[in-house]
């Protein structure tokens, strides 16, 4: 773990939400973020993975997902973001979230699903295993 998690340790912390997907962000004339009782400082890279979790389609290709990942990147520069933007570390760390998504998140999801059927279990499942693929 130590390894492949320096790239994400080598990043500023911000704010994360820490449960951004489709059940907790809403669209109204701007975006509403509900639910943050789980709010912690991390990387940029926590919100983004959850998010993709939840709602990557299956169809979508590793081309589809490198240019979310890289609009995120790209979009936090344009915010003024000036620290780790490097797009090596970029990557580096996202595939380093994904790891810890399917250890910490999914696992987490796992053992509600064992106590009351979770809606979306199975397709975050698959998600999680699709984007460790690509990534991995």
């Amino acid at each position: 773990m130590d390894v492949w998690h320096r790239a994400k340790d080598a990043l500023p912390g911000t704010l994360a939400h820490d449960d951004f997907n489709n059940r907790n962000v809403g669209f109204r004339p701007g975006v509403v973020v509900l639910d943050w009782e789980l709010a912690e400082c991390n990387t940029a890279h926590r919100d983004l993975v959850e998010m993709l979790t939840f709602v990557v389609p299956y169809a979508a290709t590793r081309a589809d997902i490198d240019w979310l990942v890289e609009r995120h990147r790209t979009r936090l520069a344009e915010m003024g973001v000036t620290a780790g933007l490097d797009r090596e570390t970029w990557v580096e760390a996202f595939r380093c979230e994904l790891k810890i998504e399917a250890i910490n998140r999914i696992g987490m999801q796992c053992i509600f699903e064992a106590a009351f059927p979770l809606a979306y279990f199975e397709r975050i499942n698959a998600n999680i295993e699709r984007l460790l693929d690509l990534y991995g």
